[in-house]
């Protein structure tokens, strides 16, 4: 997973992207060219809040379907995890790599790349159905719709995608 996650990117921006305008057109694209900012704690906070509420919200309106199973559990592939070393790679792969590849994927590029040609709006509402169907279970992608809503506000208000990062990182 870390050779994906980083080594793709890499190999992305020193062998295909070969003009350093094109490497600056990318990475600002992916929303990594503005350093996390300490005044965007506040947005972030709201965020939770925000998200917290809404996904509340949804997932009571979405019990009323009769075939959405609000209790399904999600699995991981964590169940019988030993001992601290096991725990220490269960958190990385669950809380450090996945917001890294998925703010990566979904709010840098498809949000960045649908941001380019159209609104907010309509760029968040469809990076967000496709974030909540890749998780493939209709309680976790009623949440996760959720969260991307709030994840792509973080990337329009602070113009990168380190603040939805942390804030992904907390949601796992």
């Amino acid at each position: 997973a870390v050779v994906i996650v980083i080594g793709v990117p890499y190999w992305f921006s020193a062998f295909v992207l070969r003009r350093s305008r094109e490497k600056r057109a990318y990475v600002r694209l992916l929303g990594l060219d503005r350093p996390f900012s300490w005044r965007s704690l506040g947005l972030l906070g709201l965020c939770i809040v925000g998200y917290l509420a809404g996904t509340i919200l949804l997932s009571s309106l979405a019990t009323m379907l009769p075939w959405f199973d609000a209790n399904q559990e999600q699995d991981v592939g964590f169940k019988n995890l030993g001992g601290a070393l096991d725990l220490i790679l269960a958190f990385a792969a669950l809380v450090i790599l996945p917001p890294v590849a998925e703010e990566l994927l979904f709010r840098g590029y498809l949000f960045g790349k649908l941001r380019q040609k159209s609104g907010f709006w309509f760029s968040a509402i469809i990076t967000s159905i496709v974030f909540g169907i890749v998780h493939m279970q209709w309680n976790v992608g009623v949440d996760t719709f959720v969260l991307s809503i709030f994840l792509c506000i973080l990337r329009e208000k602070t113009g990168s995608v380190w603040t939805s990062m942390i804030l992904h990182g907390i949601k796992n």
